[in-house]
């Protein structure tokens, strides 16, 4: 009999990144899914992998059936064939995998006695797991997770020049595609936003989402963007369909505020939004190994606050020197991790500035590029993941070194210009 694993990203799925799943004699190889944003998206990853018989099965039970509880899932497949009672045999171990997953929250805006049209309320999904509002007996969430208890959430519809609008979006059951229970914009062209707010100490993961359009398809926009409105993710060609629905699996980590927008239609409905929260390793310590510190110390770093390690360009001798550049210094609490995220918040004082990002690899004992960009003049967060993230932390030490340099892209007009470093802190997942 075949084994089959399951393998998950580590910063969606928590610590059930691998599920080994006993099934019947057809299948002779072992398969995997990686990145995968749900079990709908697991069975469509898979299914591309399969053998064909397998293949239709897998299509069979995970895209056409609304993935409700698991005793709904049971009784759906409870007189199909042995086949598909293996795979719902799957469906369960997955749900308790998720089920197991701490500090992760669904939201299937499933609330007691709301009606279409209704303002969501906007107590709903905050800090869930905590025992305050969020936790409304009348508020229920899908399976995936024990809560989010340091997260916060803001529901609004902004204008089209993205000034807040009404504070709120609301909800409609059905007719979003296949989507059951959706939240959409308060006005028609505008702009819904819904915003989560990691408590200090703490991040937030986008890990994905649902989207469908009512009675129709429409296309617009899809981004997600930190507390300034800068775009961290974006989505091409964005369209919310009319029939099945559109999923998204962004996995984008904020230690700051960070929302997900869409525009720009009230046809467009967004659901099963699956965030997970962790906290963050803050810097012990920080050197300016180019430039002139002018303020701030290591405590301005650990928070998304404007309290800033303010630096103003130093001396160089070459052109391709950079003439900021800060080391940051960390700890890691463990030796060996799944994922490992540096995010750095940061503005500069002028225009025509690039910017870098790089993590100090202590296997090949050299720092290596991760980022490269235009600094902005508003602040800005970079959220970046390593690959094979154990080397960029030291054996024994567990030390953590990242950097940022700024130089000029090109001619600039003037000989003083800053950095301004709101913050630069690690996440990571084991």
């Amino acid at each position: 009999m075949a084994s089959l694993v399951l393998r998950f990203s580590a910063n969606l799925w928590g610590g059930c990144r691998e599920v080994p799943v006993e099934l019947f004699p057809f299948l002779t190889q072992t398969y995997t899914a990686e990145s995968a944003s749900s079990p709908h998206a697991v069975a469509t990853e898979l299914q591309e992998r399969e053998p064909p018989d397998f293949r239709i099965q897998a299509w069979q039970t995970w895209q056409y059936k609304h993935l409700g509880s698991l005793s709904d899932r049971m009784l759906y497949f409870g007189q199909e064939s042995s086949i598909m009672r293996s795979y719902v045999f799957i469906s369960s171990l997955i749900a308790a995998c998720l089920g197991a997953r701490a500090s992760a929250t669904v939201l299937i805006f499933d609330i007691d006695g709301i009606g279409n049209q209704q303002g969501i309320p906007l107590a709903y999904g905050d800090h869930v797991g905590s025992g305050g509002a969020g936790d409304d007996p009348t508020f229920h969430y899908g399976a995936g997770g024990t809560g989010t208890s340091h997260i916060g959430i803001d529901y609004w519809t902004y204008d089209t020049g993205g000034n807040q609008y009404q504070h709120g979006l609301r909800f409609w059951n059905f007719s979003y595609g296949d989507l059951v229970n959706v939240a959409y914009m308060w006005y028609d062209a505008q702009i819904g936003h819904l915003e989560f707010i990691p408590d200090p100490g703490y991040a937030v993961t986008i890990n994905g989402f649902d989207f469908a359009g009512w009675a129709g398809t429409y296309q617009g926009f899809l981004n997600i963007v930190d507390g300034n409105r800068y775009i961290m993710w974006s989505f091409p060609n964005f369209a919310a369909p009319g029939s099945g629905h559109a999923s998204f699996s962004p996995a984008i980590t904020g230690s700051g505020r960070i929302a997900i927008e869409w525009g720009s239609s009230w046809n467009m409905g967004i659901d099963n939004i699956s965030i997970s929260e962790q906290p963050i390793v803050p810097p012990t310590g920080f050197n300016v190994f180019r430039g002139v510190l002018e303020g701030g110390n290591v405590s301005s770093l650990i928070g998304s606050d404007d309290n800033y390690v303010v630096v103003k360009n130093g001396v160089t001798a070459l052109r391709t020197e950079s003439p900021i550049t800060v080391e940051v210094l960390g700890t890691s609490p463990t030796q060996a991790v799944t994922i490992l995220k540096f995010n750095v918040e940061n503005r500069v004082s002028i225009t025509g500035l690039n910017q870098y990002i790089d993590m100090y690899d202590w296997t090949a004992s050299a720092y290596e590029q991760q980022d490269a960009r235009a600094a902005t003049t508003t602040d800005g967060v970079v959220a970046l993941t390593a690959t094979n993230p154990n080397r960029f932390i030291q054996g024994g030490t567990k030390s953590l070194k990242s950097r940022m340099r700024i130089r000029p892209a090109g001619p600039v007009f003037t000989n003083t210009w800053r950095s301004f470093l709101d913050q630069a802190v690690w996440i990571e997942n084991t």
